[in-house]
């Protein structure tokens, strides 16, 4: 199959990317480098306690956090964690505020700057996927039973605030009928865009520098994932160590349904949030299968397995912005179909004048 077609025939400028210039690059890896090091109590936890599914030898996690477990009824949490399955020991979530670890101000502190920018230069995410009917039981934090009644409600302000997705996307094609594997639309001029590229790259990458101190089997995983099928980069040309993930997303006052998404087993949802330091109304992100509710009240993040339930709670528009990187599994897959993609998109780009 010619999957070169594919791309020829993305009439759409949107859908491509002109390669970043070096000098971003090498800003990039100089802030990086800079970033400072030893910033939090180090201490590697348990060798029983493991990410599902995520091969590694490396840590777990390397950050001294106290160990709390899943609950029956839901609990606040305030303070710094690691949340584990009672009953299989496994890691649900890591969460960190910036009082154990300074360098999450420092890779977030520019987060409602970079969200001016994803309204300036990206495609505002449409809320039907978010939204339309559900369960009272899973609107309440509850996953039903099974053969237990459900009574269907409308969700009318399951969604709120903005969303925004970079990077590489896999979906139906309906001018070809084909599946298609390229870029989620961008404003083609954004390149030219210094401070919005270099707090892009930023974040992102910052991002994932932290996954490697805090949960470096994490992001051995998913690094390895990514070479393993030879995928394309998330921001070309900037090399995938930097960052291996296949998407990333941006967020200003969301809220959302409780749902799980299509992450490769053994990653996470890695967030990171800045709130509004001026409002009043609670920021809030929920675990449904932990039953915790964890408090975005200080820049923090969470490590936190996307095929698990979650979501982030419609409390009001909170002002917070939030920031995250995925492993979309549809993109990570070691197959003929996957590496004949790649191999056209990197002809692509060594075609570009």
């Amino acid at each position: 199959m010619d999957y070169g077609v594919g791309i020829a025939r993305i009439t759409s400028e949107k859908r491509k990317r002109t390669p970043l210039p070096e000098h971003y690059i090498t800003t990039l890896k100089e802030r990086l480098n800079a970033l400072p090091k030893n910033t939090f109590k180090a201490k590697d936890i348990e060798k029983k306690h493991k990410w599902r599914k995520c091969k590694s030898k490396l840590p777990s996690v390397a950050i001294d956090l106290p160990i709390i477990y899943d609950g029956d009824e839901y609990e606040d949490i305030d303070y710094s964690c690691i949340v584990l399955d009672r009953k299989t020991e496994r890691i649900l979530a890591v969460f960190i505020y910036e009082t154990e670890d300074p360098n999450i101000r420092e890779v977030v502190e520019n987060g409602h700057r970079l969200l001016e920018g994803m309204r300036k230069h990206l495609k505002l995410k449409k809320k039907t996927f978010y939204s339309g009917f559900g369960s009272k039981q899973e609107q309440d934090g509850g996953v039903p039973s099974e053969g237990q009644k459900q009574e269907r409600i409308k969700r009318p302000d399951a969604y709120g605030g903005e969303n925004y997705l970079d990077g590489l996307q896999r979906y139906l094609d309906p001018p070809t009928g084909r599946n298609v594997v390229c870029f989620y639309p961008r404003n083609p001029q954004a390149h030219l865009d210094e401070e919005y590229i270099n707090d892009l790259l930023w974040v992102y990458c910052g991002l994932y520098e932290l996954e490697k101190r805090h949960c470096p089997a994490l992001a051995d995983f998913r690094l390895k994932l990514a070479k393993k099928c030879d995928l394309l980069g998330l921001f070309p040309p900037v090399p995938i160590e930097l960052n291996p993930s296949t998407c990333v997303g941006g967020s200003i006052n969301f809220s959302n349904v409780p749902h799980n998404d299509s992450s490769r087993m053994g990653t996470t949802e890695t967030i990171i949030w800045k709130p509004d330091e001026n409002s009043k109304i609670p920021y809030v992100f929920r675990n449904i299968l932990a039953k915790k509710t964890f408090q975005l009240n200080k820049c923090c993040l969470i490590y936190q397995v996307g095929t698990d339930l979650h979501n982030t709670m419609n409390t009001g528009n909170h002002g917070g912005v939030g920031f995250v990187n995925l492993s979309k599994s549809n993109l990570l897959s070691d197959t003929e179909f996957m590496r004949g993609w790649w191999d056209n998109w990197y002809e692509y780009f060594l075609n570009i004048v």
